[in-house]
């Protein structure tokens, strides 16, 4: 397939495989992820290692690759003019890998690697568990990832010889799909990759093991699973299992997702938190291949609700029948249909690489004619199948997973270690006094009255925004109808005059936040279905509320908002469960991954706001609904409003609703409060350990320039993005030092800052901070001997990134609002930046670089050694006693 954008300045693809996991060998389950792997490490014209990544690298392009069930996917972009050079390393890589032995063995560390560091996620842990109880002859049942100690029953030179077969069988004609995006100038390209394509021997047809069993058998349907997990959270998955017939038969299953994942009113979510057994739920398919599929509820139970899973599984029975006994159901689907279509119609544009990807799996998912939108428009109603879908959803057909920290498992899945249980699923039918109950509170939606009703302007808007004049408030609006595609977007903050950023101001602020989230998601559900969006948040001075989507009936809904933010009492129904619900996530932010959970303390340390989520929860668990009440009612008194909206409105309605807005706000407060930030020049201290209850040992050193001018950020943002592929390929390709690695552009307030990160299983933590300090000392020894060549491309690199993410019309907004939070309002801020850019020189950069960075003084180290090392080693300099020390 061949998608043209005409003046686009990138060109993309995306090449699959029909073939994944379920085609790796009984003895050697992962191969084919292996594969994946090792063809990246060089090729028979291009025999480097990792050759077409360095290549894009310098080009500004990516490049990755997924191995699935059923498929393996590579997918690249890059800027135009490298695009037939790329297609060639491409190709090569594809049709003449050279299979070394070195390059196997590097690739078996690193899916060793990938298999350690990944072991406590939690989905990959549940998956397992699937896996173990599923029908053992179906090819699910295989662990897919890989580690070493199954590659390491072979000898290197076999594992080559059966990814050489495997290769040779599966990379043909037949099962290749392409799906490539090019502009007008590389259009020619297409005769090119046609020509490689029809190169590829043919075999054949790929006849999927899935279809030829099923994924359960009677026994391993209608059963019960207990899972034990370390977290705190307590979930809920049921599982039904559809027949074969059903498994393609996505126009059901998406109004069947649509009705059960409803939160509105009368919705059964509604009746589970009233009842104290949840706070949350998501509907829709689950495990999905050739000839199967499941329809699964993920639901997040409260602590009560643990002990009534019989009793949300008799709703969940209760509601398929509602459903099925339905006079209205016709216009539910039709109202789901025009949601689905306003989607397609009026989404904004996917990034390359997102757009290839979802085309190439399309092209095997649906016929020709519906590979654009197939995602999105549905077909006509089927009553008799959506009455088969629903007579599916019974207890023969069902398996509950009910996953618990509370749980105690004896038996261990293999790979994982994740202690659990099964046994034949025991229900008791409801009630009559509860199938009562379930009449009376649990109905279908409502018909929804945020469906927007989208009308052509013949007056084109493309205006910046402009500030209205009030008394006490900071207000910026605009009109723009030419790229929101009718939508808009509003921010709202409110700004404390004198914020005390004590831990118990932020928890109670961040409590408040997330209850009055809630509450909003709960009443206003139907809006956020017709694709008007909000989130009302915490940050560093007080709240926030950012709203978007479809322009016609936002701002109604923004007022409703806003009534409720500015109400007293505050509307806080379910505070108990809300708050039980905010605990539960940073509890599990607790259990992070090392490296999530140094970049935590990162901020905690630098950031006088920002505090480590076990402490939040150690507040917000003595908090009541009278401390919020309280704390709202004092913010409120002497805050400070700034705000944007902008969008497809006219002008005339805009500057009205602004005095509404402005009729509105409480405050009369004139001062905006700055933001803090502890500065490296200001301080001693350079390293500090953090613990983290995971086997790696991990690091994250920070780099911060000694100002916030705007040639500081223009070097520190250049030297990032070229210092980022140079680091990943030294510390995992030549270092093999751990799977997870990179850099990132990290400002604290707008100040510029850049981190180094790696997470390894098998190096100490000193060992990567000294590996760190040596690639930046080398680093700046290779970046001071690149041609000047070399250097226009890096810099043109940066900015041909900054300036498309300006396309972007939510891109555009967030920058706008960005630009009014500074103290000097500017709205050419990233033109300046790119000019700024444009005038770098490479000598200059490299003096500014050596000056700033090369010395362990002039870095922040924070590190953990992982559970399983213990000795800390004392040569890391001037340690921070205590992570608050600065607050």
């Amino acid at each position: 397939m061949h998608v043209l954008d005409e003046d686009g300045p990138w060109c993309a693809l995306a090449f699959s495989v029909a073939s994944g996991s379920f085609c790796d060998p009984d003895d050697c389950p992962g191969l084919a992820h292996l594969l994946e792997h090792v063809l990246f490490t060089g090729s028979e014209n291009y025999p480097k290692d990792n050759y077409l990544l360095h290549f894009l690298d310098e080009h500004q392009g990516k490049i990755n690759a997924w191995t699935s069930a059923e498929s393996t996917t590579f997918y690249f972009k890059v800027h135009h003019k490298y695009f037939a050079k790329a297609l060639h390393i491409f190709f090569d890589m594809l049709k003449a890998p050279l299979f070394s032995l070195d390059g196997i063995e590097k690739e078996i560390t690193t899916i060793d690697a990938e298999f350690h560091n990944k072991i406590n996620e939690e989905q990959r842990r549940v998956m397992e568990v699937q896996k173990e109880t599923c029908n053992p002859d179906h090819p699910f049942h295989h662990f897919a990832v890989g580690n070493r100690e199954i590659f390491g029953v072979f000898s290197t030179e076999e594992i080559a010889r059966r990814l050489k077969a495997y290769w040779q069988e599966h990379f043909v004609a037949e099962q290749i799909s392409l799906c490539v995006l090019t502009n007008s100038v590389q259009a020619e390209a297409i005769a090119h990759i046609t020509e490689q394509l029809d190169s590829f021997p043919r075999g054949k047809q790929y006849l999927p093991a899935a279809e030829l069993r099923h994924l359960y058998s009677e026994k391993q349907l209608n059963k019960y699973i207990r899972i034990h997990t370390e977290r705190a959270h307590k979930r809920l998955m049921l599982i039904f299992h559809q027949t074969p017939d059903l498994a393609n038969a996505a126009d059901v299953e998406t109004i069947v997702s649509h009705l059960f994942g409803y939160e509105g009113e009368g919705s059964l979510m509604r009746y589970w938190k009233a009842q104290k057994w949840a706070s949350q739920v998501i509907a829709g398919p689950g495990l999905k291949g050739s000839g199967f599929s499941d329809f699964n509820l993920y639901i997040e139970l409260s602590d009560h609700g643990l002990a009534h899973v019989n009793d949300i599984i008799n709703s969940v029975f209760f509601y398929a029948q509602l459903i099925k006994e339905s006079q209205h159901i016709l216009r539910h689907y039709e109202e789901k249909v025009q949601l689905n279509k306003l989607a397609f119609e009026h989404k904004g544009a996917l990034n390359p690489l997102d757009l290839v990807q979802q085309l190439v799996k399309n092209l095997n998912r649906y016929p020709s004619e519906d590979i654009l939108t197939g995602d999105y428009l549905l077909g006509d109603f089927q009553q008799d199948k959506l009455n088969q879908f629903l007579d599916n959803l019974c207890q023969q057909r069902l398996r509950v997973i009910s996953i618990s920290n509370s749980h105690k498992c004896e038996h261990l899945s293999k790979w994982y270690k994740v202690p659990y249980e099964h046994e034949n699923l025991s229900l008791q039918a409801p009630s009559p006094e509860q199938l009562k109950e379930f009449q009376s509170c649990i109905q279908l939606p409502h018909k929804n009255p945020y469906i927007p009703e989208i009308k052509a302007s013949d007056l084109i808007y493309d205006e910046l925004p402009q500030r209205a004049v009030t008394a006490f408030n900071n207000f910026w609006f605009g009109s723009e109808n030419r790229e929101s595609q009718h939508k808009g977007e509003c921010f709202f903050s409110w700004h404390k005059t004198t914020v005390v950023n004590d831990i118990e101001q932020v928890a109670h602020r961040k409590l408040y936040a997330s209850t009055l989230e809630a509450n909003f998601h709960q009443n206003f559900y139907q809006a956020q279905l017709a694709g008007l969006h909000f989130h009302f948040y915490a940050h560093q001075n007080g709240i926030g509320l950012h709203t978007s989507g479809f322009a016609d009936k936002q701002l109604a809904l923004v007022t409703q908002l806003l009534q409720k933010v500015y109400a007293t009492p505050q509307p806080c129904p379910d505070f108990e469960l809300h708050k039980a619900e905010y605990l539960n996530s940073l509890h599990s932010s607790s259990q992070n991954k090392p490296l999530n959970r140094l970049f935590t303390a990162l901020q905690a340390i630098f950031v006088p706001a920002s505090w480590l989520p076990e402490d939040l929860a150690t507040v917000v668990k003595g908090t009541e609904l009278s401390d919020i009440q309280a704390r709202h009612d004092a913010f409120f008194k002497s805050c400070y409003l700034e705000s944007l909206i902008y969008g497809d409105w006219a002008p005339a309605e805009l500057k009205g609703f602004v005095k509404q807005l402005d009729a509105m706000a409480q405050s009369q407060a004139t001062r905006q409060t700055e933001r803090q930030l502890v500065y490296l020049n200001d301080i001693n201290e350079r390293s500090f350990c953090f613990p983290c209850k995971h086997p790696d040992s991990a690091l994250v050193l920070y780099l911060q320039t000694t100002d916030k001018s705007l040639l500081s950020r223009a070097q520190m943002m250049l030297v990032e993005s070229i210092l980022a592929g140079y680091y990943f390929d030294r510390m995992r390709n030549q270092k093999q030092l751990g799977y997870q690695v990179g850099t990132g552009y990290m400002p604290f307030n707008e100040h510029p800052g850049t981190v180094l990160f790696i997470q390894s299983p098998n190096a100490s933590a000193w060992q990567l901070y000294v590996e760190t300090l040596n690639s930046l000392q080398a680093f700046y020894q290779w970046l001071c001997q690149i041609d000047l060549q070399q250097w226009h491309k890096y810099r043109k690199n940066l900015e041909r990134q900054i300036k498309q993410k300006s396309i972007n019309f939510s891109v555009k907004c967030q920058r706008y609002w960005g630009a009014i939070g500074r103290e000097k309002v500017d709205f050419s801020h990233e033109k300046q930046l790119n000019s700024t850019i444009a005038k770098l020189e490479k000598n200059a950069v490299c003096d500014w670089f050596k000056a700033n960075f090369l010395e362990p003084e002039q870095s922040f180290a924070l590190y953990s050694e992982g559970a399983e090392n213990t000795a800390v080693n004392n040569a890391f300099i001037n340690p921070l006693e205590n992570i608050y020390q600065f607050k």
